[in-house]
């Protein structure tokens, strides 16, 4: 949401010396880790086979909105201004923003899993007893 603000304020902060390096700051630095964190949660909630697959595919995800990303922004700011790339990020960190709070607030698809992220249970592991 941070990163959102900050991407609609950035046209305007440029009118102040110092505001557009803060403004950017905040925009990118809370933006950063998103990729980051994302894996982690891949990793978090998938194992074996089905880590591979997600991994796979988020990579394609990733190359594709890099492809698409530099394409859909151009336009926009040949269409409206240099200014429409700064909102163009501003409504694709509200969209994320948006289907994270509703991922939360839909309960878990299944016995066991943590509402809130989805991930499940380790399971023990076996052959070893307890304790040990």
């Amino acid at each position: 949401m941070l990163s959102a603000l900050a991407c609609a304020f950035l046209p305007a902060a440029f009118a102040l010396p110092v505001a557009p390096w803060i403004v950017v700051f905040m925009a990118g630095g809370v933006s950063f880790g998103l990729y980051t964190a994302a894996l982690a949660i891949l990793g978090e909630r998938y194992r074996g086979g089905d880590l591979v697959a997600g991994s796979a595919s988020f990579a394609a995800l990733y190359g594709f909105g890099g492809t698409l990303g530099p394409l859909a922004s151009g336009g926009l700011m040949d269409h409206f201004g240099s200014d429409a790339m700064a909102y163009l990020f501003a409504v694709l960190f509200l969209v994320l923003t948006f289907g994270v709070l509703l991922r939360r607030t839909r309960p878990a698809r299944h016995p066991g899993t943590d509402s809130a992220t989805g991930a499940v249970p380790a399971r023990p592991r076996r052959g070893l007893p307890e304790g040990r």
